[in-house]
């Protein structure tokens, strides 16, 4: 048996204008016993959330595909849109196994894709296929963007253990793509293949693009196991790709392989980009284990691929990750703040 999962969002030709200030997901709270959660709020337009297990067994007989796809090809002239909001925040637990996913994404083709958390990947077949695009194609002319939220929260924990990804988008082409935070991955003849692709060929013209908002905060544990991957990314063509946490990854065949491309060919005219955002706070741990990754991206074109933190990687034929970041794009009267 094979395992697939696709979630696509497009976008055609048309005027839009926007003004919301909501979007909130909130988790609830755990005294004592088990609590899974995952707390999603997003905003405004094309915000893919897309094959993220959490706390999952995944046993298929045959390969696993997935593929996360967000399209635009609009045109957009004399357009306003204002943010403000999409929150997420987790629970507490005070004495439990706390497992969380908290994703908050505000504004224009943000993809969360394919991050497994606390979930066990078991395949007897060929591999594991994950594939998590952004594509823009949009024409933009005398529009203006003004953000401002996407906070995602996690909670904290006194005594147990604390397994989090929060993450907080907010801007235009943001990837967040296949992470896996403290999760196993088993393939038995086959290679986990991980591609992460940006790529933007759209045309802006006399546009105003204003951040200030993407922050991921994670928790505290007192006396605990706490592992987190805690993302903050705003601004526009930022990938944070196969960033593996306290993650195990067992193949006996070939190699495990990943590559995160941004690609940007756009042309931009007397354009104007301010940012003043996009902070990642991690937890504090006293007594226990403390395993985080916590990366805050702002502006354009921000490529983290690769970063493993406490990953064992068994494997016959090696691991590898390629990174690109090509930036072909033509920039007359562009302002960044």
């Amino acid at each position: 048996m094979a395992l697939a999962v696709g979630c696509l969002t497009s976008g055609g030709p048309g005027i839009a204008s926007a003004d919301g200030h909501g979007a909130t997901a909130s988790g609830g709270h755990g005294a004592i016993g088990n609590l899974f959660q995952q707390n999603i709020a997003q905003e405004h337009r094309q915000n893919n959330n897309c094959a993220n297990p959490n706390t999952v067994i995944v046993q298929p007989g045959g390969p696993t595909a997935t593929r996360c796809a967000t399209g635009d090809a609009s045109f957009n002239k004399r357009t306003v849109t204002k943010g403000g909001g999409s929150k997420a925040t987790g629970g507490s637990g005070a004495v439990s196994q706390l497992v969380q996913q908290n994703t908050a994404q505000k504004g224009r083709q943000n993809n969360n894709c394919a991050n497994p958390n606390d979930t066990l990947v078991s395949t007897g077949g060929s591999l594991t296929d994950s594939f998590c695009s952004n594509q823009n194609h949009s024409r933009n002319e005398h529009s203006a963007t003004k953000g401002g939220g996407a906070k995602a929260t996690g909670g904290s924990g006194a005594v147990g253990h604390l397994v989090q990804q929060n993450t907080a988008q907010e801007g235009r082409q943001n990837n967040n793509c296949t992470n896996p935070n403290q999760s196993d991955i088993v393939l038995a003849h086959g290679r986990p293949d991980d591609r992460c692709i940006n790529q933007d060929r759209s045309h802006d013209k006399h546009t105003v693009s204003k951040g200030g908002g993407a922050k991921a905060t994670g928790g505290s544990g007192l006396v605990s196991h706490l592992v987190q991957q805690n993302t903050a990314q705003e601004g526009r063509q930022n990938n944070n790709c196969t960033n593996h946490n306290d993650t195990f990854i067992t193949t006996t065949t070939t190699e495990a392989q990943a590559r995160c491309a941004t690609l940007d060919h756009s042309r931009n005219e007397h354009t104007v980009s301010e940012g003043g955002g996009a902070r990642a706070t991690g937890g504090s741990g006293l007594v226990g284990h403390l395993v985080q990754q916590n990366t805050a991206q702002e502006g354009r074109q921000n490529n983290n691929c690769g970063s493993r933190n406490g990953l064992a990687v068994i494997t016959s034929g090696g691991a590898q990750a390629q990174c690109v970041a090509v930036d072909k794009s033509r920039n007359i009267g562009t302002v960044h703040r």
